[in-house]
């Protein structure tokens, strides 16, 4: 079963946590700080990361940059629960590469919930193999890699699957909730400026591409193209 790494001050939340987590047969491994838990991380085998944004003299977002900059570490799915919940916390944390950001308090079977929604959207993007060109902007799913001007870029699996789906729907309209209910496997708790928080990320990650991407104000956003190059390949 998942390894799931509790990183949390709060010796209560993860102890509770913990065990919440191993009564669905997953297999939890804690740490109580950054230092510690960072050392798990690079051991390897860590299938998804339960994050506190406070740990103590870091901020859980500075894990989450260390671990985007590392290839072995970048895919791996990272929830945040914290007691930091103003928007402003909230979009930092997303622009960071959370996948998701949990509110305290919050009831840990929720927080266990949201682990199996993470932990399936990563099988499920595994299940790609195709690739797809047009201009300035080249995408291969299974491993995913996005090329932008012949530059490799760094997605988060989220960040990937959203641009993949707008991508299959090109030109056609995307609202805020259809995108939510696709993308983050229904999670009808997130709001739609969870939304316009990732496509802000992925405009500025795509860089000379972003202009793909636009915003029909009031319905959604729509992938522009005139061209599109879809190879899919057999599984």
């Amino acid at each position: 079963m998942s390894i799931i790494l509790v990183i949390e001050s709060d010796h209560d939340f993860r102890v509770g946590l913990a065990s919440a987590l191993r009564a669905e047969s997953y297999t939890p491994l804690v740490a109580s700080n950054a230092a510690s838990g960072w050392d798990m991380l690079k051991r390897g085998q860590i299938d998804l990361v339960i994050m506190e944004r406070d740990l103590g003299e870091n901020d859980g977002i500075d894990i989450i940059h260390k671990m985007k900059a590392d290839p072995s570490l970048r895919k791996t799915p990272v929830l945040i629960v914290s007691q930091k919940c103003r928007q402003a916390d909230r979009i930092r944390g997303l622009e960071a590469g959370a996948d998701d950001y949990i509110s305290k308090p919050v009831d840990r079977q929720e927080v266990v919930l949201r682990v199996k929604i993470a932990l399936r959207r990563v099988v499920n993007t595994d299940g790609s193999s195709r690739k797809i060109k047009l201009q300035g902007l080249s995408i291969e799913a299974n491993p995913d890699r996005v090329m932008v001007d012949d530059s490799e870029i760094n997605l988060t699996p989220t960040e990937f699957r959203l641009l993949l789906l707008l991508i299959d729907r090109s030109n056609k309209v995307q609202s805020r909730q259809s995108l939510l209910a696709e993308v983050w496997g229904m999670q009808s708790y997130l709001e739609t400026r969870t939304v316009d928080m990732h496509i802000r990320r992925l405009r500025r990650k795509l860089g000379t591409a972003a202009h793909h991407i636009e915003t029909v104000r009031g319905a959604g956003y729509r992938f522009t193209v005139s061209e599109l190059s879809n190879e899919a390949k057999p599984q």
